[in-house]
């Protein structure tokens, strides 16, 4: 099956940062499976 755009999503690139840079500094908590299945698990709750 053939994959295509469907739409795009303009983002206001300012605000973008804001969030990116919040997203950046959250706290690292150890978590409770170190490795889950095949690779590293992380779970950030929004």
């Amino acid at each position: 099956m053939a994959s295509y755009i469907i739409g795009k999503l303009n983002l206001n690139e300012e605000l973008l940062k804001k969030d990116l840079v919040t997203i950046a500094n959250f706290p690292v908590i150890p978590e409770e499976y170190d490795e889950f299945s095949s690779g590293y698990w992380m779970n950030n709750s929004l």
